[in-house]
Order: C-alpha cells, then structure tokens, then sequence
C-alpha cells in the first residue's frame, strides 16, 4: 500500500473515533460508519486489514461492549487512537 493509502486509513480511523457511543442508539451509526471504514481497507490494492493489529478488527465489531465496559472501551480506543496516530503519519505496524 502506498504511503498516501496507508495515511488516508489513519484519517479515516481516527474520523471513526471521534463518533460517539454515548447510548443504544448511537450504535446503528457507529456500525454504519465501521462499515464504511471496512469497505475503504477493502478497496486498498492490497489486503490491508491483514497487515493491520488483530485489535482493530474487534474494535470495528465491539461498539456495543465499549458501550457496557467504559474500561474496556479506554483501553480499545487508546491502542487504536496509536495506530491512526501511526497510520496518519504514514508508518503501518505489520504484526510478526
């Protein structure tokens, strides 16, 4: 992926981030916006996701935990606020 694509994910992560989870009803949205998020990795030349941490791939289908565990959700958001930090500035974290 070029270094523009790989930026252009951070972006859009870090877009996801900032859209609340405050109530039941916040959920259909957040889970609107994930997929939306999904099908950007997907339309990258390269299967991305697979180059990204396994720990995004639950935080793009565990709104509704975050929602119930506020713990939980710090700790989610915090490693995935790093990796849209990472991507942002153009470096993908490849796991071993």
């Amino acid at each position: 992926m070029s270094d523009e694509g790989i930026r252009a994910v951070g972006r859009a992560l870090s877009s996801l981030l900032q859209i609340p989870v405050h109530s039941q009803s916040d959920l259909s949205a957040w889970y609107e916006a994930a997929a939306r998020f999904r099908d950007l990795l997907n339309d990258q030349p390269e299967n991305v996701l697979d180059s990204l941490p396994h720990e995004l791939e639950h935080f793009l289908v565990d709104a509704d935990i975050r929602l119930r565990d506020r713990e939980y959700a710090w700790v989610q958001e915090s490693r995935i606020r790093h990796l849209a930090v990472s991507l942002e500035a153009g470096l993908l974290e490849r796991e071993p």
